[in-house]
């Protein structure tokens, strides 16, 4: 390790640094300025490179370092670029007129699937009686800002022929009821909607469903 060239850079040692895999580390130099970990190592600090003022002893001290989870689903990133935008929708009505608005652009769409929408901007959870009153003449999916709840019109869920599991607590057991009656919101659960569409390869999947 050459001398330290920035008077930003520190050395921590007689650490237990973190690392996801092997043996913990015992010391790290890092850069104040930038936050960034310019070295690590396992015994033998190089405490002759930095002078006291820039060298901290931490007794042992566990060291975990930021954790950042900044994952992407890049197929997800792809489609998303012919997505309908529903970020920054602040009602029912303004997220109608944007599915109004993507349907009457793309005529020839046989689905319009969009995401961004959160129901606390909207004042409450979308249902599909509001999606067939802006879309009714093809299939309407449209996923929250999460990805982990989405809502469909009747028409997507006739397609996808979805069935509706209750657990009923007295019974202790699922039961199967029809969608008819539902609101078309589901949630952890959209995949079983996504993967009869056809940009998921139409596959039918039967699924256990929680609906809002």
């Amino acid at each position: 390790m050459t001398s330290p060239s920035s008077d930003n850079l520190q050395l921590v040692y007689n650490a237990r640094i973190w690392q996801s895999a092997g043996d913990d580390l015992t010391w790290m130099t890092f850069n104040t300025g930038s936050g960034y970990v310019t070295a690590v190592g396992r015994h033998d600090p190089p405490l002759d490179k930095f002078p006291p003022d820039r060298r901290r002893d931490v007794s042992g001290r566990r060291i975990i370092p930021g954790l950042h989870e900044s994952h992407i689903h890049l197929t997800y990133l792809g489609r998303q670029l012919q997505w309908l935008d529903l970020k920054g929708c602040q009602s029912i009505e303004q997220l109608q007129q944007r599915v109004r608005s993507v349907a009457a652009q793309r005529p020839a769409a046989t689905w319009i699937v969009g995401c961004g929408w959160e129901q606390h901007l909207l004042g409450r959870f979308p249902t599909r009686h509001d999606l067939d009153a802006a879309c009714s003449d093809r299939p309407v999916h449209l996923l929250r800002s999460c990805r982990h709840a989405s809502v469909e019109n009747s028409v997507a869920l006739k397609l996808a022929g979805l069935i509706l599991w209750v657990y009923r607590k007295r019974a202790g057991s699922w039961q199967a009821r029809g969608a008819r009656n539902c609101k078309g919101v589901w949630s952890e659960v959209s995949s079983g909607v996504q993967r009869r569409t056809p940009w998921w390869g139409g596959h039918l999947c039967p699924e256990a469903v929680r609906v809002r």
